[in-house]
């Protein structure tokens, strides 16, 4: 029998009280067991995560978990993560049930600071703590590649390049393509560029300020003298998905891109 784990910001399990019901309703009348979870749970207990929210939301459920798949559920929101919405899971439930879903492996960034480990799915965002410009010194493999005069820079993956990363400029990096992405934010020089490396490069930002880090949108810290390091990691998270098309279809409709291969034909 399934083990299902929900997770949804509490604001909006009130605000979608509804739908939340007919989702247990269905999830019941199945035979599926599934329970509410917040920060603290026994995933071992569990064979599916589905987290209910935007990309923010699907972000910090990956951080629950480390061996178990995650169904994102969306709410309407502009977002990458999501698979589905609430109104599809009568037909989402009964793939779940038959296996007709396959699995979206995603590696995650390992970002050092201080000896210290972080893990993130979408980016690591380096900044002042003022609204001032910062200096940051970037390294690839230790050698040294230039100093950003900039608000801050961004280090993504693939799947973060459709978050922070495409606001600033930079570029839609497709999910299975193992590359590092470098895009400064609002940098003093129209020379300046995004950057797109190896996954086997290891990234280093430091400076000479105090200039602090955010890992996927969490609480920042402050980056030690010595810098933070940034590469893929070899832990990972699989996201359940429906459709091989997914993501191109994903962006025609977020990115509202116009015209069809019909159009172009005619």
């Amino acid at each position: 029998m399934l083990e299902v784990a929900i997770f949804i910001n509490d604001k909006r399990k009130s605000e979608f009280k509804s739908e939340l019901l007919v989702l247990e309703n269905l999830l019941a009348s199945k035979s599926l067991n599934f329970n509410y979870i917040k920060e603290d749970f026994c995933e071992n207990k569990y064979d599916l995560l589905i987290a209910i929210g935007g990309d923010g939301t699907i972000l910090r459920a990956v951080d629950l978990i480390n061996n178990i798949p995650v169904l994102g559920v969306g709410l309407g929101y502009l977002g990458f993560l999501a698979e589905t919405t609430l109104g599809e899971m009568p037909i989402v439930i009964d793939k779940l049930i038959k296996h007709e879903y396959a699995l979206d492996k995603r590696k995650l960034l390992q970002i050092e600071n201080d000896s210290k480990i972080y893990y993130g799915l979408n980016e690591v965002v380096v900044k002042s703590d003022s609204f001032n410009m910062t200096s940051l010194e970037m390294y690839i493999n230790d050698e040294y590649i230039t100093t950003y005069k900039a608000d801050g820079l961004i280090v993504s993956g693939p799947t973060g390049s459709t978050a922070y990363n495409l606001s600033v400029g930079g570029p839609i990096i497709f999910p299975d393509t193992e590359v590092l992405v470098i895009s400064p934010i609002c940098p003093h020089s129209l020379n300046v560029r995004p950057l797109v490396i190896s996954a086997k490069d290891r990234v280093k930002v430091q400076s000479k300020d105090n200039v602090f880090f955010a890992v996927d949108g969490k609480p920042k810290m402050l980056v030690y003298k010595n810098g933070i390091s940034v590469t893929f990691s070899t832990r990972f998270v699989e996201f359940v998905r429906f459709d091989s098309s997914g993501f191109i279809n994903s962006l025609r409709d977020k990115l509202k891109w116009s015209g069809s291969f019909k159009e172009m034909k005619d």
